[in-house]
């Protein structure tokens, strides 16, 4: 078992993806996108089954005895057959923390106040889902709905993979065989998120990574040439619609809004300066289309919380903020979420253990900002020179990377911004699972390390995260993975304990 951990996490193996050996003096074909997902999705399971054994595994009960009063809530767990016994364990052992809540919302709805801070569209999923867990596996409908949870997080996981690895084959700018090594690194990085467990455990952070990588892959669509208005259009949609989804599940997403009015403040900037006859407003149609689809997976909970908790005989002191938001006064009220509130000396260790993803978060957003140069909308970028030699790197496809990630770097630094300062630290951990971003960096840090040819690729090799540290880059990048994988394995075991941190 120990031999299969190593081979499947040991760095140069990630940068490697499968492809079948060329004849002798032809150069290699890039793998096919089909045999990278089957490796992917082998590996993906291999490292699921090693958090689920050392969360079954752990001993007693936890810290917290919150889940077994929880479970015990029900009568029938009180004679619960012994062939539920699996269910049950799974259940109490990643049933921790806040997946109380998103499991016990998913069996009867949100009853409390304090619970409208977790997805209530998520609780209603995953509760549809549940009914289809067969009675047999366990008689309680909490456990059901705690096994629907961790089934959608698994899946969704999984599919955060594939959209990865698609969405960053697609935007390097570099030969098919690299673009593939990437993309396939940077999936692998994403499978071993620092997220660990609680991309297994009944929360949110898994679908909220799958909606968020999908509408960062259609934002790059709309960029791609050739495109017809109409087609460009549609990926604008899909991208808004995706990204609302996201703000659905986790109400950070919302911050991928700022893409959309990114696009809309250069537009209105080149419509208003430059002259001529053939201004079109149907760019801003588009970018007010896809912003208002991101702000309505917001806004669409707390309407329905407004309407009811705030238009019958009984009102809630934040019905009449402005704006009348319940996940805002739930945080502060039951959580003290709030600037600053969080830096007191007895939260200085969780602040040390946030560091080191707060420093990758804040400079891979600067590093995408600081070499950005092209400021001009989506469908009007142009080709720039990247004084690059590499005969693999198409001057577009260079501009394009550039645009895009520069876009992706706004909403990562928001959140790492709000994390530091209004949120309870240590969950940039978690949440910075769903931001495509750094993964895309680190990636290109790790190939380099192992293929120092890939360096001469100019974006390659100024995008890799550590690219400053110079020769030593590569090093530095290999033991981020590893630190990311003794991290996750750490984790599970304390998470399913209820032990600190969550």
């Amino acid at each position: 078992m120990l031999g299969i951990i190593k081979t499947y996490t040991n760095t140069s193996r990630i940068g490697s993806p499968a492809v079948r050996k060329p004849p002798p003096g032809s150069p290699p074909p890039a793998p096919t996108i089909a045999a990278d997902a089957g490796r992917l999705n082998r590996l993906f399971w291999a490292w699921k089954l090693i958090l689920i054994l050392i969360a079954v595994l752990s001993p007693g009960p936890g810290y917290d005895t919150s889940t077994d009063l929880w479970l015990a809530s029900v009568r029938d767990t009180d004679t619960v057959p012994w062939t539920a016994w699996p269910a049950q364990r799974l259940a109490s052992r990643l049933a921790r923390w806040d997946a109380l809540y998103f499991a016990t919302s998913s069996a009867r709805g949100h009853q409390t106040e304090q619970e409208w801070a977790f997805s209530r569209p998520h609780a209603v999923f995953t509760s549809l889902v549940a009914k289809f867990i067969p009675h047999f596996l366990h008689p309680s409908l909490l456990v059901h709905n705690a096994l629907a949870g961790i089934a959608v997080s698994h899946l969704a996981h999984l599919g955060a993979v594939l959209v990865l690895y698609l969405l960053v084959r697609s935007v390097v700018p570099s030969s098919e065989q690299r673009k593939a090594k990437i993309a396939y690194t940077a999936a692998c990085l994403h499978i071993v998120s620092p997220a660990g467990i609680f991309l297994s455990a009944p929360y949110g952070e898994a679908s909220y990574a799958f909606w968020s990588f999908l509408g960062a892959f259609c934002y790059i669509n709309t960029t791609k040439p050739r495109k017809s208005d109409i087609t460009i259009t549609v990926w604008y949609v899909l991208s808004g619609l995706s990204f609302g989804c996201s703000a659905l599940v986790r109400s950070n997403g919302v911050l991928n809004g700022i893409i959309f009015a990114a696009d809309a403040g250069v537009f209105l900037h080149r419509y208003l300066t430059r002259a001529g006859n053939d201004k079109t407003l149907l760019p801003m149609a588009r970018y007010i289309a896809a912003g208002s689809l991101t702000g309505l997976g917001f806004v669409l909970p707390q309407l329905l919380a407004y309407l009811e908790y705030c238009t019958g005989p009984n009102t809630r002191p934040w019905c009449t903020a402005l704006p009348p938001s319940i996940y805002t006064f739930v945080q502060s009220h039951y959580w003290n979420v709030g600037v600053f509130n969080y830096w007191t000396l007895s939260n200085a260790p969780l602040f040390l253990l946030a560091t080191p993803m707060l420093v990758i978060l804040f400079l891979t957003a600067y590093t995408a900002l600081h070499h950005g140069h092209v400021g001009s909308e989506p469908e009007k970028i142009h080709v720039q020179q990247t004084k690059s030699k590499d005969p693999d790197e198409e001057p577009f496809e260079a501009a394009m990377f550039v645009h895009v990630m520069r876009r992706l770097a706004l909403p990562q630094l928001l959140l790492a911004v709000l994390a530091l300062s209004s949120f309870h630290v240590q969950i940039a951990n978690r949440i910075s699972s769903g931001y495509p971003l750094w993964y895309i960096m680190l990636a290109m840090a790790v190939h380099v390390g192992a293929d120092p040819s890939a360096g001469k690729n100019y974006t390659v090799g100024r995008y890799a995260l550590f690219s400053r540290v110079g020769k030593r880059s590569g090093v530095v990048a290999r033991w981020t993975v590893r630190l990311m994988v003794i991290y996750a394995i750490v984790q599970a075991g304390l998470f399913a304990s209820f032990l600190p941190p969550a």
